[in-house]
């Protein structure tokens, strides 16, 4: 990775390590490994700061109703999300 991102102009002292879609709970082994390479772990929140959980359902309330919807604009489709809200 390192030599990758010096291909593209990239230099930075140490490997930055993104843990991405890992489980929370990194086994120790693992850990170990990172910390002797001397890699960098990058912290990661638990949950998508764009979508709170509670939205989740507003959107999988709107499924059956988007169904049928092609939106030929992007104001179009504001407008729709507007008025489902406002019913």
């Amino acid at each position: 990775m390192q030599q990758a991102l010096s291909r593209q102009g990239v230099t930075t002292p140490t490997i930055k390590f993104l843990n991405d879609n890992a489980c929370p709970h990194v086994p120790y082994v693992t850990q170990q490994k990172i910390e002797e390479l001397g890699w960098e772990v990058l912290p990661q929140p638990p949950n998508s700061p764009d979508l709170a959980l509670s939205d989740f359902h507003s959107f999988r309330s709107m499924k059956p109703s988007l169904a049928e919807e092609h939106f030929e604009s992007r104001a179009k489709t504001e407008k729709w999300v507007v008025a489902y809200f406002g019913s």
